[in-house]
């Protein structure tokens, strides 16, 4: 959803180049656009829906309660873990990200 909405408004602002002629108003810059917005919300995203329990936590069986209180130990596979990106010239920083 937000590939495809941030594809369409980076193509209607900065949109020169055709992507295909099959759709004439799809834009090179609106395919690159859509998809470092979608990368970008992946990142922002991961770190506040790891939170939620009934999306990290193995269920024994497909039932749906919703009053169903879910207790588990988070796996190590979903909890932050510090990340270094290298900068090249400024350094280097590192932080705390969650799985994508």
């Amino acid at each position: 959803m937000v590939n495809d909405a941030m594809a369409y408004y980076c193509g209607m602002f900065f949109g020169k180049t055709p992507l295909i002629k099959l759709s004439p108003k799809k834009t090179v810059e609106g395919f690159v656009g859509g998809a470092f917005f979608a990368f970008l919300l992946n990142f922002l995203a991961s770190g506040y829906l790891g939170e939620f329990k009934w999306l990290v936590c193995n269920q024994p069986d497909i039932t749906f309660n919703i009053f169903q209180i879910i207790n588990c130990e988070t796996q190590s596979v979903f909890l932050p873990s510090p990340v270094t990106y290298n900068l090249g010239i400024f350094g280097s920083y590192e932080t705390m990200a969650s799985p994508v």
